[in-house]
């Protein structure tokens, strides 16, 4: 019996180093290699072993803390790099919209208009191009002559700005702010507000929703009673481009 004990007590450190996941016989092993998640959501990137180092290559749409666990900050994708003892991986994370009220213009910006031609045949179907005010360096296309409209500006034949006209009652203000915080982040705090309150007073608008140059560069403007009048914006540098596409789009809603 004692005999017996005494190989139990030796065969159970053997036991327990063979259950356990920290020096696996096969090495390091990334076990999610990707992932869906709505915007605002969280998910945890699993791994067969501890210690591990996470980085995201794009924190603006997903970050991720020390244990693995992704936040999703904005829609759009990220690479996030999984470390272990010399060893790594990578982990696509896409960051999903919860709200599709509107639906984003083309915004890539290293496409030239060829490009964005056929981005919009096979991306927007539905579209009809209004030859009209089409040019060499400008794309305009309606809801088969009605709103939402989109309308791009080039500049030396790349992608310079995009405007989405929409047509909506005030009543939906919430909608399209929610909507352009998936994409966006607002870096002043009155201009989050003025959404939701100087805006108030117009009955039925038409909203500009333009984007220009980059990621992070983002302005909505209500028109109608105030055409000038800017409500929301982010961040935008050089309104150059911005205004031309502003203009075909109007044009192209008879405006």
């Amino acid at each position: 019996m004692k005999k017996s004990v005494l190989m139990l007590a030796a065969a159970l450190p053997m036991m327990f180093a063979a259950c356990g996941t920290e020096d696996p016989e096969d090495g390091f092993n990334l076990e999610t290699t990707t992932l869906e998640i709505n915007f605002e959501d969280n998910a945890n990137i699993e791994t067969n072993v501890k210690g591990c180092t996470f980085v995201s290559d794009n924190e603006f749409i997903a970050s991720v803390d020390k244990d693995g666990k992704v936040t999703a900050n904005h829609v759009g994708e990220a690479k996030i790099t999984v470390a272990y003892e010399g060893e790594s991986a990578v982990c696509k994370v896409t960051v999903k919209p919860t709200m599709t009220v509107y639906t984003m213009p083309v915004i890539d910006w290293k496409l030239n208009l060829t490009q964005v031609e056929d981005l919009v045949k096979a991306d927007f179907p539905n579209l009809v191009k209004n030859d009209e005010v089409s040019s060499a360096d400008a794309l305009a296309y309606t809801t088969k002559g009605t709103f939402p409209i989109y309308a791009y500006a080039f500049n030396n034949n790349a992608l310079a700005a995009s405007t989405l006209m929409i047509s909506t009652e005030m009543d939906d203000k919430d909608s399209l702010g929610e909507w352009l915080e998936q994409y966006y982040a607002y870096y002043n705090d009155t201009e989050m507000g003025m959404l939701y309150g100087n805006a108030k007073s117009i009955d039925d608008a038409t909203v500009l929703v333009e984007f220009e140059g980059g990621m992070d560069d983002c302005m909505a403007t209500w028109t109608a009673n105030e055409p000038t009048k800017t409500v929301r914006g982010g961040m935008i540098i050089d309104r150059t481009h911005i205004e031309k596409s502003r203009e075909i789009a109007r044009k192209t809603a008879g405006k």
